[in-house]
């Protein structure tokens, strides 16, 4: 899911950086070790090799092609941490509102709030846009 920084305050990098370090680039609720700063993508799985052969695993999705036969496909974005607002309120920078999560974990938390407000984000997208919207919050009779 997309990010907007806009939406966010002028220090989150360094807000988010503290978060990932306090947790020691490891996914606080599934305890997936993470990629620290400088290692990149393509060096994941050497990575992983090196320090953690027992995730190497949870690295490759593996996928039954006719022509091909079985195809193992690297996901090295599965082991970028991120950090999530347990409130889904980008303003809301307290400590006990973040957790360093996984980007599987991330994106499964968010799940639900992105399904619930999808309707909101589209309307305010197309207001960008110069859609006019109305408000019908009328009393029923």
């Amino acid at each position: 899911m997309p990010i907007n920084l806009n939406l966010y305050p002028d220090n989150w990098n360094e807000i988010a950086l503290s978060i990932k370090q306090a947790a020691n680039w490891t996914c606080e609720w599934c305890g997936r070790p993470c990629r620290p700063p400088g290692i990149s993508l393509k060096q994941t799985e050497q990575w992983l090799r090196d320090n953690h052969p027992e995730w190497l695993s949870h690295l490759y999705k593996v996928v039954e092609d006719d022509k091909n036969g079985t195809v193992r496909i690297a996901k090295p974005q599965r082991f970028t941490l991120t950090t999530a607002h347990l409130d889904h309120n980008p303003n809301n920078c307290e400590a006990d509102n973040l957790k360093a999560l996984c980007s599987v974990c991330h994106l499964n938390f968010d799940r639900n709030d992105w399904n619930r407000t999808r309707k909101v984000r589209r309307m305010k997208l197309w207001e960008q846009y110069g859609q006019l919207t109305l408000d019908l919050d009328l009393e029923v009779q």
